[in-house]
């Protein structure tokens, strides 16, 4: 919010779209961020699953990783 932008911008109508053209009605996806799970569902695309991505943690990425985990809901073990 400090530059003015919302926490997350992005638009998943483009990428359903694609999804759907491709024939693929339902996928799963593999995130942390839940709402990609609710925006992909908004645009017609059914989840089946979703897995839970995790990456190593180092002393250089634990403040983003937190950060992430506290403001913006991911779904990480080690918070």
């Amino acid at each position: 919010m400090l530059l003015g932008f919302e926490n997350d911008e992005r638009d998943y109508q483009v990428a359903g779209r694609m999804l759907q053209l491709l024939g693929c009605t339902r996928v799963v996806l593999l995130s942390n961020n839940p709402s990609k799970f609710a925006a992909l569902s908004r645009v017609g695309i059914k989840l089946y699953g979703n897995v839970p991505l995790q990456a190593p943690v180092t002393p250089s990425n634990l403040r983003y990783l937190t950060t992430l985990a506290k403001r913006g809901g991911h779904r990480l073990e080690f918070v």
